[in-house]
């Protein structure tokens, strides 16, 4: 029997077996906004039912948030499966001796030639099942610029573009949980996802989930990145006002 007690912790790293511990993959993705007028937000009351909202229910009236930061995102097109053709967030598996930080540059430098950037660790993804592949986490990272830089297809991308970007929130049954259906549009292509989100507030925490109802034209779950993404700009944009008053 092994004397744990007198092992050393050199000898423990020595005899250490990591194939003993199935590990999961690990991505990093970045979500890039270029924003040109910060704070540009309407809230009205949806008193019609549009064509593109019939699909929600009859709720009656509700208090619909439209957001409209004059907002671009920087996405690209896969090249390769999964979701080969599908329009995602630069990205891709991290190397043994790089940081994370190290990876999301690397990355983004490979697929769309973008260097310089500050970002800024947005939050971990690491649903069951969230990749097709294998067992996979990934982290996403969040840069908010003011000027667009020009994207380049680089690596296993096949395009990239910089779609705008419209967010709607529409309450459900309470204000605990509401859709954010979002519009990206190019010259070209129009994307439209949409996503239910339920808040859970604790004492002081709150804890949101997202569940993806039509990832439109969007890769594996990165509507529901995005969607914490834009969120996260909400929240800077309540504190910056808070702080301009």
């Amino acid at each position: 029997m092994e004397d744990r007690e007198n092992l050393t912790e050199e000898d423990f790293l020595r005899n250490y077996d990591s194939s003993k511990y199935k590990k999961p993959s690990v991505t990093v993705d970045n979500i890039i906004f270029c924003i040109n007028n910060f704070g540009d937000r309407d809230t009205k009351s949806n008193e019609t039912k549009s064509e593109d909202t019939k699909n929600l229910g009859d709720r009656g009236t509700k208090t619909v948030e439209y957001f409209n930061y004059g907002m671009e995102v920087l996405l690209i097109r896969r090249g390769n499966y999964p979701d080969k053709g599908k329009w995602a967030f630069p990205g891709g598996f991290i190397e043994m001796d790089e940081n994370l930080e190290e990876s999301a540059l690397r990355e983004l430098r490979e697929e769309t030639f973008i260097e310089g950037l500050e970002f800024q660790q947005l939050q971990a993804f690491g649903d069951v099942g969230r990749d097709k592949r294998d067992r996979i986490i990934t982290i996403a990272y969040l840069a908010l610029i003011k000027d667009k830089k020009e994207a380049k297809v680089g690596d296993d991308a096949k395009e990239a573009s910089w779609f705008k970007v419209e967010c709607r929130k529409t309450p459900i049954n309470n204000a605990e949980e509401y859709i954010l259906d979002i519009y990206l549009r190019n010259n070209e292509i129009e994307i439209c996802p949409k996503v239910k989100v339920i808040s859970k507030k604790g004492y002081i925490l709150e804890n949101k989930s997202y569940e993806i109802i039509d990832k439109s034209d969007i890769a594996g779950d990165h509507a529901k990145l995005l969607s914490v993404a834009i969120e996260k700009v909400k929240e800077i944009e309540r504190l910056k006002s808070y702080e301009d008053r």
